[in-house]
């Protein structure tokens, strides 16, 4: 019998998975894609670019790249033959190249059925927290509305990825616009991508101007603003500290 194995977003997604009613097996994507080095080149090396980095940009003797994030990426590359892989990932830019990253991971094989599932639909100031705001009894009602992606819908994502390795915004931007269930919103979020980093510089040099200064305050208010980006606190230090540096 082929297996179903879900590739969730994140370890607080995990979390929601192991208290819902589902029991299927699962791999936790630990990849912040959106920064540092990439490549299309092989799995193996953006394996390697990507363990230099990360322990270089964010030390962690507890949770290295090496014993944290690689062993469930070797996960995505060693699928059991004839499974249906769920992709539970969301509509920001963040989720998105993680996405695209697997699907490109993925692109070799042709035995594999592939579905996005999508978060319940909430009301518009929520729109970019996806699961977020999911309770764990939401989550099997989600995989049931799950999207088949077609081979078409893979190769877009594969192009997607080759595009953002390389920083091609030309070819992002020509691709993005595609009538496509499993890929809805991406042209916004191209255009959000091809606005960074100056719409999260413009925010957060208006707080400065209205005096505030406490990183907390100037995240919360940049999360609230520019969801579409999907970043986390570390993405937004980042800009924050460069900017006032």
């Amino acid at each position: 019998m082929a297996a179903n194995i879900h590739i969730l977003n994140g370890d607080a997604l995990a979390e929601q998975f192991q208290a819902s009613e589902l029991t299927e097996p699962y791999i936790c994507w630990r990849e912040v894609l959106v920064e540092g080095p990439l490549s299309s080149e092989s799995a193996a090396a953006l394996f390697f670019l990507r363990e230099a980095y990360l322990d270089q940009k964010y030390p962690d003797s507890e949770r290295s790249y090496g014993s944290f994030v690689r062993p469930e990426m070797r996960k995505v590359t060693n699928l059991p033959a004839n499974a249906s892989v769920f992709l539970w990932f969301e509509d920001d830019l963040f989720c998105q190249v993680n996405m695209w990253a697997i699907l490109w991971l993925l692109s070799t094989r042709d035995d594999l059925r592939i579905f996005r599932v999508f978060p319940a639909e909430t009301p518009p100031e929520y729109r970019w927290l996806g699961f977020g705001v999911s309770s764990p009894e939401e989550l099997p009602i989600a995989l049931k509305e799950a999207v088949p992606l077609s081979h078409a819908e893979i190769e877009l994502g594969v192009e997607l990825w080759k595009a953002f390795v390389k920083q091609d915004l030309s070819e992002l931007t020509r691709i993005s616009v595609c009538d496509s269930v499993a890929f809805r919103g991406l042209k916004e979020v191209v255009e959000a991508w091809r606005d960074h980093p100056r719409r999260i510089q413009a925010t957060i040099q208006r707080l400065l101007d209205e005096g505030v200064t406490e990183f907390g305050s100037i995240f919360r208010t940049v999360g609230k603003e520019h969801g579409i980006y999907g970043f986390g606190d570390l993405q937004i230090k980042q800009i924050f500290d460069d900017m006032i540096s």
